[in-house]
């Protein structure tokens, strides 16, 4: 068993009322539960009591740690495009037409159809990103349009770093990684010791891969050249571990504007959208249902179980039904 670490803050509101009790990270989700948790504090703070630290009402903030679980992380071995690339190679063999690299300039509405830069077809699911969509969108369904227009979303760096072996504190060597609280955010966000996370990033010769986080919402990095991105990387990690972080090799990958932002009644905007679409078109993707792998996976399901049933197929042509 390993010894867990689970510090309780209590704040007391000036005047009596309901108590609160938040509680995240207790179940292998460390990241997403403790930067939760954290926003409801900033939250209190910053907004509810105006910064005074003395809102109207209570609440209890309860955090859970402990060392990182290899069975909590998974991805093939091969990187997460050969998800993409598993799918491409099946829809060919089941007789699907393929067309990569072409643009799309126009999306129209056609009776008992769509029209596509001049190709018919009988429905369309749109996955592109809210921008995207919105363009695409602005003559057949206006109103959805301007609904996709105001997701907003962020930019990130993806800064990965192969360290030499043994030049990181030993306290890093069963832990997955770090979020950095905003309070203290410069440039970095988030810094996951890859190799430790998965057995299949970890080099022969014993060195460790970090992927560091630049970038967030109200934190735009997309202005940041390649040296600059480098440079505070280093000097931000170097400050967080309290050693010298000397990476024998770099990599940096951008991706502006690749996490959409969900602000309060999202999904009430997200039933706007898909109430405002004509019948043959259906949107899917982050931009509306959630960002990650099983949240795209799942509104891909729903999208094809949207366009089947409303062509009176109900299945696909296979007879398997799609699942949820």
């Amino acid at each position: 068993h390993s010894s867990v670490n689970m510090p309780v803050h209590v704040v007391h509101g000036r005047q009596p009322g309901p108590t609160l009790l938040v509680s995240a990270a207790v179940h292998g989700d460390e990241i997403n539960g403790v930067e939760i948790v954290n926003g409801w504090n900033e939250a209190y703070y910053g907004e509810f009591s105006g910064g005074s630290g003395e809102g109207d009402k209570p609440i209890v903030v309860s955090y859970a740690s402990s060392p990182a679980a290899e069975v909590i992380f998974a991805a093939p071995p091969t990187g997460m495009g050969s998800l993409t690339d598993a799918i491409a190679s099946r829809i060919v063999e089941l007789g699907v037409t393929t067309r990569i690299g072409r643009a799309v300039d126009r999306i129209q509405a056609v009776d008992g159809g769509v029209d596509l830069d001049g190709e018919r077809f009988d429905a369309v699911v749109l996955a592109t990103p809210a921008r995207v969509s919105a363009r695409l969108l602005e003559t057949s369904a206006p109103t959805a349009a301007s609904a996709l227009a105001s997701i907003e979303a962020a930019g990130v760096i993806m800064v990965t770093l192969a360290v030499p072996a043994g030049s990181l504190p030993p306290s890093c060597s069963d832990l997955s990684g770090y979020l950095v609280p905003k309070s203290r955010q410069r440039s970095v966000t988030a810094v996951s010791f890859a190799s430790s996370k998965w057995a299949h990033l970890r080099p022969a010769d014993g060195s460790q891969i970090l992927r560091v986080s630049l970038g967030r919402d109200g934190l735009d990095m997309d202005d940041l050249d390649d040296d600059d991105t480098q440079t505070r990387v280093i000097d931000e990690v170097s400050l967080h571990l309290g050693c010298d972080v000397a990476p024998t090799a770099t990599r940096i990958t951008r991706w502006p504007g690749a996490f959409p932002q969900y602000r309060p009644h999202h999904g009430a905007l997200v039933a706007s959208i898909e109430g405002s679409l004509p019948q043959t078109i259906v949107a899917a993707g982050a931009s509306l249902h959630g960002i990650g792998v099983p949240s795209c996976v799942a509104s891909g399901r729903r999208a094809a179980r949207t366009v089947l049933e409303r062509l009176g197929l109900g299945h696909p042509p296979n007879g398997d039904p799609v699942r949820p």
